[in-house]
């Protein structure tokens, strides 16, 4: 416990930024969350209501299951530290595939202000 406590605040390996919707099981349930940033040995999650410091869980994120512990937690976010490291191919699709579902949904809200102005 002690070793965890030692690496709070601080970045063992550089972290991607993105948005990427995921879901965070937990003992108590199944939670939808957002992955904020993620590196190969954890991710920064906005979720409601997230988990304590401590709890054991599993992140399920587009193509990733990773299993992981909680080691801090805020009001509206927490982080995660994964029991294993991903794979930096992993990393790079997460990326990937994050852009093509902002795209997607920046598309799809452009054209459904389009329809609404013109009274459709």
């Amino acid at each position: 416990m002690g070793q965890v406590i030692a690496h709070i605040g601080r970045r063992e390996k550089s972290r991607l930024r993105l948005e990427l919707r995921a879901r965070l099981d937990i003992i108590g349930g199944i939670k939808q969350c957002l992955v904020t940033d993620i590196s190969k040995t954890g991710a920064r999650i906005e979720v409601d209501n997230p988990p304590r410091a401590g709890e054991c869980c599993m992140l399920l994120a587009d193509t990733l299951e990773c299993f992981g512990t909680v080691v801090w937690r805020s009001n509206t976010a927490c982080g995660l530290r994964f029991d294993d490291e991903i794979r930096d191919g992993q990393l790079i699709g997460l990326r990937h595939n994050s852009e093509v579902a902002a795209d997607v949904e920046k598309r799809e809200v452009t054209n459904f202000a389009r329809k609404w102005a013109r009274g459709r």
